[in-house]
Order: structure tokens, then sequence, then C-alpha cells
């Protein structure tokens, strides 16, 4: 019968409704009644009379609207009116909407409804329609959201969820989100973040936000982390902000890079990260990987294998022996047979300030 009515019609009869009218003519009955206008009519209805109709609608309502009706409905709703419908009903309206729904509503929208949720409402939406809707938005949208909400969606989400949003998506989320929010995401989901987005996203996303995102994950989080995602992580950070991460950290990522990884770090990397482990710490690194960081920093002057002397040594043979000849022009120095009072001379040597 609504059908046969057509949407201008309905539209006409719900403009007439108050909430009373609408609360009597019950949830099922509405919500076929607007399955049957289209984004024009609901345009002409506007923002008011579509939160009267949605916060008569239950959850199965909703259901029996559809979620392209839904979406065309959230079109017409600005933030305020969001706002009067608030979060619960949102998140019954988002349920029903799928990914092309969502697509048609569009990010900016999409951002609007988040903004209204809390994390309980969020929870009640769960984590799948949440990746959906980050899925929908971009970088200025996720901007719009802020980072604090960005946060409570992400808790929302499981592995497998934030495994869906892809790596750019979850890169965005991260470029979002400042050092007070990843220590409220926690280490494990920062983790969840990295994973996802890998080395190359990892390294492009910024300095402070890399630095922000190692900050937040404990050594076990880190340790989950693959090499290629450790070196992404350590080369988005500034080479002279890395070594605020600490010792554990740094001998943490050092230790699971792989050994034909390490020189991808770069030199000043490299450098800094080592300068900010403690030397007992570096002493129980594999053998292997103490070469490879010798040679990522350019000083392995003996083209060396092993990683202590006596081994170093015996590794060498007479041929590849570094020689040191000897002077052909004796110096001044030793051929005055006194050296001690060549170095005792006043003002040969200065001591820096």
């Amino acid at each position: 019968n609504f059908a046969t009515l057509g949407g201008s019609k309905l539209t006409d009869m719900a403009m007439t409704m108050d909430p009373a009218n609408m609360l009597a003519m019950g949830g099922a009955a509405l919500a076929g009644m607007t399955k049957n206008m289209d984004a024009a009519n609901m345009a002409t209805l506007g923002g008011g009379k579509l939160v009267d109709i949605a916060t008569t609608l239950d959850a199965a309502a909703f259901g029996i609207m559809g979620g392209a009706a839904i979406a065309d409905m959230t079109k017409n709703l600005d933030p305020a009116n969001m706002g009067a419908l608030g979060g619960a009903k949102l998140a019954d309206m988002a349920k029903t909407m799928d990914p092309t729904n969502m697509a048609a509503l569009g990010g900016a929208k999409l951002a609007d409804m988040a903004k209204t949720m809390d994390p309980a409402n969020m929870g009640a939406l769960g984590g799948a329609k949440l990746a959906d809707m980050a899925k929908t938005m971009d970088l200025t949208n996720m901007a719009a959201l802020g980072g604090a909400k960005l946060t409570d969606m992400t808790k929302t989400m499981n592995t497998d969820n934030i495994a869906t949003l892809g790596s750019d998506k979850a890169g965005n989320i991260a470029k979002s989100l400042n050092d007070d929010n990843f220590k409220d995401l926690g280490g494990n989901k920062v983790a969840s973040l990295a994973k996802v987005m890998g080395g190359n996203t990892l390294k492009d996303i910024g300095s402070d936000k890399a630095k922000g995102m190692a900050k937040a994950m404990e050594k076990d989080d880190l340790n989950t982390l693959n090499s290629d995602q450790i070196v992404g992580l350590a080369s988005g950070i500034d080479a002279t902000a890395i070594s605020d991460l600490g010792s554990d950290k740094l001998v943490t990522m050092v230790d699971k890079i792989d050994v034909a990884a390490v020189k991808d770090l770069g030199t000043d990397s490299l450098s800094s990260m080592m300068s900010g482990v403690q030397g007992t710490q570096i002493a129980d690194l594999d053998d292997d990987k103490k070469v490879s960081i010798l040679d990522g920093l350019g000083a392995n002057f003996f083209g060396a294998t092993k990683s202590s002397f006596t081994d170093i040594d015996q590794s060498l043979t007479d041929d590849n022996r570094p020689k040191i000849t000897a002077p052909e022009v004796p110096t001044k120095i030793t051929s005055t047979n006194k050296p001690n009072s060549f170095f005792a001379r006043a003002g040969l040597f200065t001591t820096k300030k």
C-alpha cells in the first residue's frame, strides 16, 4: 500500500505527523512508509522530521527500512539532528547499512554519526561495522572526527576488523592520532595497526606519529612485529629523536630486525639507535647481528664475519691479514730519541672546552 501511494504522498503524510502520531503509528508501519521515500522526498521532510521518524524506530524497524533508505535518511541529517537523535539510534541505523550503503552516504556523514556515539554505542555497533565506516572515511573525515573518537572506534575493532582496513586506511588512522591517543589505544592495538600498515606506510606517516606508536608499544608488542615493520617504524622516526625510546625498546627493535635488513635502516638511524643501547645489551646480541651493525655503520674495517677479536684473528690468513708497512723515512720524532721532550712542548695541545 505504501508503494502504491508513492514517495511524494507519503512525504505529505509524514509532514503532518508529530512525534505522538508517529508513536501511535508504530515503528514497523513508519519504517514501511519511510522505506518508500527516496532521497528527494526525505530532503523535503527535512532533518527535524527525519529525527522524529528515526526516534520512533527500533533496530527491527530499521531492518525493515533497509540500508539504502537509512543512508538516504542520514544524508539529510546535520550534526545537530544526529545529536538530537543520539548515539544509540545512530548505531542501530549504522548496523543496517552495508559497505555500499556507507559509500553512498559518504565519509563526512559517517564521521558525523561516529562523533555522536560513545564507546557503549560503538560496542553495540560492533568492530566490523566500525571498520566499514572507517574504510569509507578519508584523512579529512578522520581529522574532523578527531583522535579521541577514532581511538574509541579502533579500540572496539579486533585484529580481524583492523586487518580489513588495509594499509592506507590504517595509516590514515595513525596520522590522525596523537601520543595520548596512542597511549589510550594501547600497545596491542597499536601493534595491530602497525602490522596492517607495513614498513612502507610506517616509514611515511611522519616522525611524531611513528615515535608515538613506538612509545605506546611495550617490548612484547614490538616483538610481535616482523623485521620489515620494525625497519619502517624506526626509519620513520627522525634520527635525532629515536634514542628517546630508551635502551630496552631500542635493543628489542634491533634484535628483531633480520641480519640482511639492518643496512636498510641507513647509517643515521642505525647509529642513533645503537647510541641509545647499553654496552651489555649489545654484547648479548647474536654475533651475526653485531657484524651486520658494523657493516651498516661502515665500520667493519677488517671485513670480518666474526664479532670478537679472537675470532677475527683466527679467521684471517697471512694473505688477507691487514699489514702495516714500516716507514721508509724515519720521522723527526723517533730520530731524536727524545719523544718525551717533543710532546712536552708548551702549547702543542689545547683542551676542548
